[in-house]
């Protein structure tokens, strides 16, 4: 009995995995498997390098048929085959043969069996190349992409706010136009797309100036320059418009020189005088430490911290002693940091020969009616003098080529006034050293008094 049980249990072994063989299509022949289709073309039992022709033959015509984009009153219409467009029809038909046939011999076997009850119709994906790719979007997305504008505020040298609304802008959505120019392309009718577009917000609309309460100029602060100096004022206007409209959120950080960017010619900065080693000398972007000297003095007077400044190695003529701020490309860096609970907002521009940058947020401390910066020299350095010979002048004659200047140590502190004008508080805020410059006096040099010959000298 137990040995007649074993052969039929076997048996009923043998029969279901022949049953399962059979079941799942397995001919020994490297064919694609019944119910797989693509694009609605039924290819199975074609091997896959005849699936391959097959295909090309079904499907290449489309790729020769005009298609046509539409948004608005954008119409651009192309052949497909021409602008790069094409099917991997090897790949397709991979794809086709490898329907059922991943995993176990039974987990294949149910795959087979799905596929006969519920057949798959893949949807084929039509390609380009990378470069063709970009240049295809590039044109289209010229002609409907439209970058939003922020909402933008305008404060004069009397602190008055001008709001301008922002605008809404369009963007082309790149994956879903991929997505449904493919099956466009691949249509034997209606073979129109309308382009997919989303609307993009600006960064700062009305709604966030009001939501944020940037309504008032808690500060602003201007300097004059020279309109007649054509490049460093150019500098002044480029280095202000970059840095116009710079929204510092609570608790950010906001780096000048970050915000500006580099001071290359690509960028609208010209050649101008800048300060090195205390001398004036020609580079690109002579001009910008006036624009990061405003925001200084602009940001302390609204009260607010400042984590990096460095001053100049001399004095400037557009601020007071201990008031500037000097900045250098990928060097020396202005960074200031908002303490509000709010964003504030940066104004900068630039009327005639006026630079006004103003600081526009939310007051949180009524106590302080307004701050006043008070520097105080705390050192004067007188310029040492240096003297050298000149054979060009007189024996004992002094000519002052060079009269030098003089070098500081100024303080600078921060007196916040009450609504009365009265002092609440008095904050230390930096210490700055300007270097002194020698006195450079010349003197005759003094002819040497005659070697008189001893008596009765001679041969």
């Amino acid at each position: 009995m137990r040995r007649s049980g074993r052969r039929f249990f076997t048996g009923v072994i043998a029969v279901f995995l022949l049953f399962c063989f059979s079941a799942s299509g397995w001919h020994g022949r490297k064919v694609i498997l019944e119910g797989v289709s693509i694009a609605g073309i039924p290819l199975s039992g074609l091997q896959p390098e005849e699936a391959a022709v097959f295909l090309s033959h079904r499907l290449e015509f489309l790729l020769e048929r005009r298609v046509e984009l539409r948004d608005n009153n954008f119409v651009f219409g192309f052949i497909p085959s021409r602008c790069g467009f094409y099917l991997d029809y090897p790949e397709l038909a991979a794809e086709a043969f490898a329907q059922g046939r991943a995993g176990s011999i039974f987990l294949r076997w149910r795959q087979r069996r799905a596929l006969r009850l519920q057949p798959v119709n893949l949807v084929p994906a039509v390609k380009i190349g990378p470069r063709l790719q970009e240049e295809f979007l590039g044109y289209i997305e010229r002609q409907v992409n439209v970058e939003p504008v922020n909402a933008d505020l305008l404060v004069d040298q009397e602190g008055k706010i001008r709001t301008i609304p922002g605008r809404s802008g369009r963007r082309l959505e790149r994956e879903e136009f991929f997505s449904a120019l493919s099956r466009v392309i691949l249509a034997e009718d209606n073979r129109c797309l309308e382009l997919p577009v989303k609307q993009v917000e600006p960064a700062l609309s009305g709604e966030k100036i009001k939501e944020w309460g940037l309504t008032r100029a808690l500060t602003y602060f201007s300097t004059r320059f020279n309109p007649q100096e054509e490049e460093r004022s150019q500098n002044i206007r480029t280095a202000a418009c970059a840095l116009h409209g710079a929204v510092v959120f609570p608790g950010q950080e906001l780096s000048f020189n970050r915000r500006v960017g580099p001071r290359v010619p690509e960028k609208g900065y010209r050649e101008a005088p800048i300060l090195y080693e205390g001398e004036l000398i020609p580079g690109t972007g002579g001009g910008v430490c006036q624009v990061s000297t405003a925001l200084y003095n602009a940001w302390l007077l609204a009260g607010f911290p400042v984590t990096k400044r460095f001053n100049h190695t001399v004095p400037v003529s557009y601020v007071e002693m201990g008031r500037d701020a000097a900045v250098v490309d990928g060097g020396q860096d202005l960074v200031v940091v908002n303490p509000l609970f709010t964003p504030v907002f940066i104004s900068a521009h630039v009327e005639a020969d006026l630079l006004t940058v103003a600081v526009v947020g939310k007051q949180e401390d009524k106590r302080v009616a307004t701050y006043l910066l008070e520097p105080k020299v705390v050192q004067t350095i007188s310029p040492p003098e240096t003297r050298v010979e000149d054979t060009a002048l007189a024996p004992g004659e002094e000519f002052l080529a060079e009269t030098g200047r003089a070098g500081y140590t100024v303080e600078l502190w921060r007196l916040a006034l009450d609504s009365t004008g009265q002092v609440i508080d008095r904050e230390f805020i930096s210490r700055s050293s300007y270097q002194p410059a020698p006195r450079l006096l010349k003197i005759g040099k003094k002819t040497p008094p005659a070697r008189e010959e001893p008596e009765g000298a001679g041969e």
